[in-house]
């Protein structure tokens, strides 16, 4: 049967003392619970938070309740479920028997899985307390089995400490020192295995929030306490590799290079076994801050491995190693890479890894990949990047190279005057400010996005009246300055975004009209940019104002 109800008003004494349990207007028994609609009815202080959040109910919420009200009668204060429930339930009066509170704090375990498996196994902890017996909710110290031995037979407890006194009270003295040593190394073992825990989940958090340079100093600011809290918690590597795997994902995605390569470096160190994935992404870091030689040995070492053998995934990797270590679309590199890419597909069509590479070959238009189409497989880069995107929302780099091959799509129709229609322009814009809507503090989305605007505000320059032109110009100058004032924004898409400001400045250097138009808007971009190019934009912007004749 179950109560649903259970709270300190609906427990009474009868004139022997027993304890009854009364008010079973919500009560049912366990076979009646499918399909049950009052699960939310009842005390909302006592529920457990399975019935608050999913509506299961079972034995294991009546415990739930029974042990919240077993809290107030001895924490004498309200239970609020509402509250930090862990924080409070740790808060009991000092002479509250520890195997007590063990009992209590497991019957309150935020999962069911968690709680005892039945009523039953509870009252026998209940009365393995009440008898002197160790508990099954707590692992009782050597010290503690004894004194609750000594509860229970205290004849002779007394004259075997009699005894043990008065034979050896030196060995006792001894005895009773280490155990206290065992017990403050294993509390200082256990706190350092919750630190620890606790450090986990911040930055398994904080990787799962969009990318951010703070985040990444603060990731790398707490590392030093994470690993020694560690050591003190003799931690596997295993634990020590999924946090350094973390970590360079956060520093790679904020663009923190010097902190993802050595986040990586100790990744690879921990795994003990050489990852390509790994090493690709160290490449990665290491090319971001201009070492491209270096990175291209760690490619070329990656290829040297996999491209002739090894799992798709492997095989894939070992393509793109080949594909960012060639010198152009015609390099014997990116053949070879096509040919790895093809073998894959071939046989694992659904590799999103060969695709994504096979995609990328195609968007920079290599001619072994067009020549060949794979059978079974889209030759159209917009198709793959698109079906990987959705296949995979949350992998920013394919909501990138989607966006970036719309654009080169639209660039080169432009480029070659061909038709375009205005659907497919405005949808190459409109995908552009869904991605900076999505990913605006990723590296490299914001100056794609602001490149992408810039065209779209070309095409109306030659294909709409003035006043469309005109407020895609306001809209234009809307975004750059909203760039500008956004803390998301990398600081090296501002400067690429001034960089590009300032080029097209210098090519209106004769018209005054424009020229005056957008010297404003770059002034006010200049002012809000703290990067360390400021003294360098500000002294060309300054040469360019000054190269304008007196009065025009």
């Amino acid at each position: 049967m179950l109560h649903c109800d259970i709270k300190p008003s609906n427990l009474f004494r009868d004139v022997d003392g027993a304890l009854k349990i009364g008010d079973f207007g919500l009560a049912f028994s366990l076979e009646d619970c499918v399909g049950v609609t009052s699960a939310r009815d009842g005390t909302r202080r006592y529920m457990a938070p399975e019935r608050l959040a999913r509506h299961e109910m079972g034995f294991a919420s009546d415990q739930y309740a029974l042990g919240a009200t077993l809290y107030e009668f001895l924490a004498k204060r309200p239970f609020n479920s509402n509250s930090a429930e862990s924080a409070q339930r740790s808060v009991f009066p000092s002479d509250i028997d520890p195997g007590l509170r063990a009992i209590i704090a497991k019957s309150l375990a935020d999962e069911p899985s968690e709680r005892y498996p039945s009523m039953s196994d509870m009252a026998d902890d209940l009365a393995n307390y009440l008898g002197n017996r160790p508990v099954m909710a707590a692992r009782p110290s050597f010290l503690r089995r004894a004194l609750l031995w000594a509860r229970r037979d205290k004849f002779r407890a007394a004259a075997c400490i009699t005894a043990a006194v008065c034979a050896a009270g030196f060995v006792v003295a001894l005895a009773i020192g280490f155990v206290s040593a065992r017990r403050a190394m294993l509390r200082a073992r256990a706190n350092a295995q919750v630190a620890n825990n606790a450090l986990g989940v911040v930055f398994r958090h904080v990787a799962d929030q969009p990318p951010s340079p703070k985040d990444a100093q603060f990731l790398n600011d707490l590392l030093p306490y994470y690993e020694s809290i560690s050591d003190d918690a003799q931690m596997p590597d295993a634990n020590r590799a999924a946090v350094y795997d973390i970590l360079s994902k956060c520093a790679l995605r904020s663009g923190k290079y010097e902190l993802a390569e050595k986040f990586l470096r100790e990744l690879a160190a921990a795994n003990g076994n050489y990852d390509p994935d790994v090493q690709s992404r160290l490449a990665i870091a290491v090319m971001k801050q201009g070492r491209k030689q270096e990175a291209d040995a760690i490619w070329n070492g990656i290829a040297t491995r996999f491209a002739s053998g090894g799992t798709p995934d492997e095989r894939a990797v070992a393509a793109r190693a080949l594909i960012n270590t060639a010198d152009g679309p015609e390099s014997p590199n990116n053949k070879r890479a096509f040919d790895i890419i093809a073998s894959i597909l071939r046989t694992s069509p659904d590799n999103a890894k060969a695709r994504f590479e096979y995609a990328r070959l195609l968007l920079d238009e290599c001619p072994f990949a067009m020549a060949e189409p794979i059978p079974g497989i889209p030759s159209n880069p917009i198709d793959l990047f698109a079906a990987l995107e959705k296949q995979d929302p949350g992998r920013t780099f394919y909501a990138i190279l989607h966006v970036q091959a719309v654009y080169k799509t639209l660039q080169k129709k432009m480029r070659n005057k061909e038709t375009v229609d205005d659907a497919s322009a405005a949808h190459t814009l409109e995908l552009a400010e869904k991605l900076y809507m999505r990913f605006a503090n990723h590296p490299g989305v914001a100056y794609l996005v602001f490149r992408t605007r810039r065209l779209y505000l070309m095409y109306m320059r030659h294909n709409s009246p003035p006043p469309h032109q005109a407020r895609e110009q306001g809209r234009f100058d809307e975004f750059c300055l909203g760039v500008f004032n956004s803390s998301e924004v990398p600081e090296q898409d501002k400067e690429s975004i001034l960089e590009a400001q300032l080029d097209s400045l210098a090519e209106h250097a004769d018209s005054t009209r424009r020229f005056k138009h957008r010297a404003k808007l770059v002034e006010d971009e200049i002012k809000k940019f703290t990067g360390a190019r400021k003294a360098e934009f500000e002294e060309r912007y300054q040469d360019l104002k000054e190269s304008q004749p007196e009065g025009r």
